[in-house]
Formats: structure tokens, C-alpha cells, sequence
């Protein structure tokens, strides 16, 4: 599903990037007290035990499990559509968590109680089995994302708009492969094999913003380790990263940060002489504001990340604000939002339709 987006589009989707920015950059930063916190309540509704399936049907109600964080703090896992929760940690503070692309694994970073030092915990779904990725720890550790291809569990550092790194470890997180330094967010290649950020830019004289410092569009080629700066910072504008519509085809954003006016542009990253360009056709999947305006205007409030179902067809979010946030399922042909759970951060699990 595709729209174009209009000024007023891109200015309510900017808003929704920089509070996901703040909200990113809190969870990084602030540790959330823990509380006791009863069953999540769901639907009666009995369901299987959780599996780790390879393909799914594609039909007219979701389907799949979605983890999620619960009121208590720990991970749980609600599997459709019989929506019977289970509580996939006991105890534990969880910060954030992120599937493997193969939907075999959940990693997510938690205390270990020493010194507020964050570790990450590989999950196994269908054995509930536990190993520690022994190759980071870390204070400012906030979440722990795989590449899209598998290559590289990736734990996330920092907090704020500067000051963040992607430590790139082994899959099995027990040795380090690189680290990468960004500032303002950054996007995987469908495929893995590049590696968008935004990136300082120093200029002189410093401009008016916390850091002094503008913001360039960096590409990472992740299998040379070759940086090329795609479009340079100056002191009117800055660069970060969007969506990538196809492996090579990439969305990034020019904000001027003095009139406050904002534009999306797409390049082709395989072609050096590439030109950027107008962007105006984006999928909904990219466009956080086209969807927000799809909701009743209730459910528009403190909207965290969405996660989409493998057919693209209905979005898992959160919403609210303080320790009133549920997660709603959302029907995009249908326009039809159904609450599904309180808590917060759900994710897909990432699956294939057959």
C-alpha cells in the first residue's frame, strides 16, 4: 500500500520521528522502576504452545506471536489468534528486546544487578533455552537488533542525540566485529549489506543546536567496511536516514533546522553518480504519520514504534501515555484498531507468508 505524502504529512511524520527519537533516547538512558503487576488480560481464548514456525498462511485475521514488555517488566509472548499470554521471564527487568530474522530467537538487554551494568540474553522460543552474549556489557546498553541477513547481533549504546554506537557482534554475541558511531539514527538494507546512518558533521562557525555540529548521510557498505558519505552536512542542513524502499534504493530526510522545514529524498546507493531525488511515494509501512491519522483520535497519544504483520496488512503499536500504555492490533484495509494487551514495545515475530 503506497500514498503520497504531502507538507503537512511530512511535518506530522517528523514530529512522530523526533518523539520516537526521545523516547529511544530515554529507555537508553533511564531505567524504569520495576513493579508487580498481574497477568496481562487477554482473551480466554486457549492457543498452542509457542513454536518457532517457518511460514504462516496468509488469511483474514492476524496470525503469529508478538512479544511484548508487561506491566511487571518482563517479556511475554501473546500468540494469534487465540491471545493467551505467556510470561517469557521471570523477575527480570527487561529494556528491550528484538527478534531474530528467522523468528528462532528473542535478545534482550537487561540488568545484572552489578554496578547497573546491561547484559544481553539470547532466548530460544521453542526450547526457552538462555545464553548470555559474552562479548558486551554494558551501562548504556538499550536493545540488541540482529542485521536483517543474521550476520550480526547488534547491541545498541548511548543515549540521546548524540553519542550512540552499534557495536556489531557475532550472532552468537561472544565476539566483536565493529563498531559503528552515529548521532542521528540509521537503517538497515533489506538485505543487510549497507548500513545507513547519520552522522556529526563539524562545521565552522558552530551552529546554534547542543552539539554545534550539523548532521551528513553516511552509507556503510557492511562487507568491505567501506564508509562513503552520501550527502554532506552544512550549516543549513541536516541528513539522517528514513526507510529503504528496495536493497539499493534508500529514503533519507534534509531538515533546515533554522526554518524548520523538512524534505524527503531518495538515491540510489549502487550508483556512485546517482542524483538524489524527490521523494513523494512512500509505503505506509514507512510513513508513521499517514498511519497515525489512520487511528481514532484517541489512540494518536505517546504512540511507540509499530511492528507489522508478515503480509503487511495489519500493525501491532502501543499507546498512551505513563503507566496507562496499551497495545492495540490495527487492521489497515479495514481501519479497524482491536486492543489486544496492556504493556508496551510488542514486536512481530518476523515470519514467511506461503
Amino acid at each position: 500500500m503506497r500514498r503520497v505524502i504531502s507538507p503537512l504529512d511530512l511535518a506530522q511524520l517528523l514530529t512522530v520521528w523526533t518523539g520516537l527519537i526521545i523516547l529511544v533516547g530515554v529507555s537508553g538512558c533511564a531505567a524504569n522502576p520495576s513493579s508487580v503487576a498481574p497477568t496481562p488480560a487477554l482473551s480466554p481464548t486457549p492457543s498452542a504452545q509457542p513454536a518457532t514456525p517457518t511460514t504462516v498462511p496468509a488469511v483474514s485475521e492476524p496470525v503469529g506471536q508478538i512479544a511484548f514488555i508487561g506491566e511487571d517488566g518482563n517479556l511475554w509472548l501473546v500468540e494469534l489468534p487465540g491471545q493467551l499470554a505467556q510470561r517469557l521471564t521471570e523477575g527480570e527487568r527487561v529494556l528491550g528486546f528484538n527478534w531474530s530474522p528467522d523468528g528462532a530467537l528473542i535478545a534482550y538487554v537487561h540488568e545484572t544487578g552489578a554496578r547497573h551494568e546491561r547484559e544481553i540474553v539470547l532466548l530460544t522460543l521453542d526450547t526457552r533455552a538462555r545464553r548470555t552474549a559474552t562479548a558486551l556489557r554494558d551501562p548504556l546498553l538499550s536493545s540488541a537488533p540482529w542485521s536483517p541477513d543474521g550476520r550480526y547481533l547488534v547491541g545498541h549504546r548511548g543515549c540521546c542525540a548524540t553519542g550512540q554506537s552499534l557495536v556489531l557482534l557475532d550472532p552468537n554475541g561472544t565476539q566483536v566485529q565493529r563498531e559503528v558511531v552515529y548521532s542521528f539514527g540509521y537503517a538497515w538494507s533489506p538485505d543487510g549489506a549497507y548500513l545507513a546512518l547519520g552522522r556529526d558533521e563539524s562545521v565552522d562557525p558552530p551552529i546554534a543546536v547542543e552539539s554545534g555540529k550539523s548532521a551528513s548521510l553516511v552509507l556503510l557498505d557492511t562487507n568491505t567496511g567501506r564508509e562513503t558519505i552520501l550527502v554532506r552536512g552544512t550549516r543549513e542542513s541536516f541528513y539522517w536516514p528514513w526507510c529503504w524502499l528496495s536493497p539499493t534504493h534508500l529514503v533519507f530526510l534534509e531538515r533546515k533546522w533554522q526554518s524548520d522545514q523538512s524534505q524527503l529524498w531518495q538515491v540510489a546507493v549502487d550508483a556512485p553518480t546517482s542524483v538524489p531525488e524527490t521523494t513523494r511515494d512512500v509505503p505506509l509501512n514507512c510513513d508513521s504519520a499517514a498511519l497515525s491519522q489512520m487511528l481514532p483520535p484517541t489512540l494518536r497519544t505517546g504512540i511507540g514504534v509499530p511492528s507489522w504483520s508478515a503480509d503487511q496488512r495489519w500493525v501491532v503499536f502501543a499507546a498512551g501515555q505513563g503507566e496507562t500504555r496499551n497495545i492495540y492490533l490495527f487492521d489497515t484495509t479495514s481501519y479497524a484498531p482491536r486492543l489486544l494487551v496492556r504493556g508496551t514495545e510488542p514486536a512481530w515475530q518476523p515470519v514467511k507468508i506461503r
